[in-house]
């Protein structure tokens, strides 16, 4: 039977808002078995791992620093409330923002298996769509780096939580554990050109990536380097900047 994706659903702890897509890859693990100067594969039984993604709209206010490597039930439908469902615990260990002026806001999300249970497939007992709330539009975003950032065309924020397999001998011990502390965050900006670059390469300043013009609707606020800047031309002509950012710092995400 095939399966529409409107109705299609992610819930992670609880559902994820504006969804547009998720897809799913389950694993069968193997152990590396070297003998005799000879390595080969050696699959283990029972721990069926898994990795997933889902991307859909952004929201006002959402505090995406909370979600990042956190661990919860994810549920994966493909049609609501009576449609086949996947579902294992995971752990959310890269989410990435990205608000452009021209369009609305698009967030990306990605998952790791975290359970010796695996992955579990149910025929039915799906969850409803979760539909949309506080969606909202770019035309407004804005940035500053040591001053306000003119002329802003899109920015972007990836944050990550890597993590470590805990795997032993026996399928109890699998999982993985969020590495404490270990946190990574980088940014582009897309300006457009307006002679000297608006943000010097090498330099370290408070960098700050506004939604929309609301503070309420969130802003993510930290210490980073800006790495590089890049000139060119879109395909609407427009000559613009590219500018790439490396946190060093905590990242917060301010609504005041």
């Amino acid at each position: 039977m095939a399966y529409h994706g409107k109705n299609g659903n992610a819930v992670f702890s609880a559902a994820l808002v504006n969804l547009q897509n998720w897809s799913l890859n389950a694993i069968g693990e193997t152990a590396d078995a070297t003998a005799m100067g000879d390595t080969w594969g050696i699959h283990l039984p029972g721990l069926t791992d898994f990795n997933a993604s889902s991307e859909g709209l952004s929201k006002k206010a959402l505090d995406t620093i909370a979600l990042i490597g956190s661990g919860a039930s994810l549920a994966l439908t493909m049609d609501g409330v009576s449609s086949p469902s996947f579902s294992g615990t995971a752990i959310l260990t890269a989410l990435t923002e990205t608000v452009n002026y021209e369009n609305n806001g698009t967030i990306s999300y990605s998952f790791e298996g975290n359970d010796a249970a695996g992955l579990v497939y149910a025929a039915t007992g799906g969850v409803a769509a979760s539909g949309s709330a506080n969606a909202f539009h770019g035309k407004t975003c804005n940035a500053d780096f040591n001053g306000a950032i003119t002329d802003v065309r899109e920015w972007s924020i990836s944050l990550s939580c890597p993590t470590a397999n805990t795997t032993a001998a026996h399928a109890t011990n699998k999982g993985r554990t969020r590495l404490a502390g270990v946190n990574g965050a980088t940014a582009s900006l897309v300006t457009l050109a307006s002679g000297d670059f608006q943000c010097a390469v090498g330099d370290s300043q408070t960098l700050a990536l506004h939604r929309t013009a609301t503070a309420a609707d969130g802003y993510y606020d930290g210490t980073a380097i800006c790495t590089g800047a890049e000139e060119g031309v879109n395909r609407d002509g427009e000559e613009i900047v590219t500018y790439t950012f490396l946190y060093t710092d905590t990242v917060t995400l301010e609504t005041n």
